[in-house]
């Protein structure tokens, strides 16, 4: 039975520009880019063949959308669309879109002090 996880970790790692537009006191939109590294690693424990073991990192760019909606003043709700292109030997693109909930809070005092 083969493995439903890829024998594989990656983390994609960039800096960017976005500039956010705020349409109504609960509605804001943004859009961007990102540039930076898509790092990869075997995690496969199968493997017998050293020669089969990689890790490899190459460049990476993205564009991306996200809209806010302001629920109340505490609780947001975002969707954002990612498209990125990954330089490989053949240019590769996947496109991530996610949907997400924020609800924020005051930081405690002694988290304040600790911090400081």
């Amino acid at each position: 039975m083969l493995s439903e996880q890829p024998d594989f970790r990656s983390s994609y790692r960039y800096f960017g520009w976005g500039y956010p537009l705020e349409l109504t006191d609960r509605v804001e939109i943004e859009a961007g880019f990102l540039f930076g590294t898509l790092y990869m690693e075997n995690t496969s424990v199968l493997v017998d063949d050293p020669d089969s073991v990689f890790e490899e990192s190459e460049f990476a760019a993205s564009l991306y959308g996200r809209v806010s909606l302001n629920l109340t003043s505490r609780i947001s709700c975002a969707f954002d669309a990612r498209h990125t292109s990954v330089y490989f030997f053949k240019r590769t693109a996947f496109t991530d879109l996610s949907l997400g909930i924020s609800y924020q809070f005051q930081t405690p005092d002694w988290l304040i002090e600790v911090l400081k």
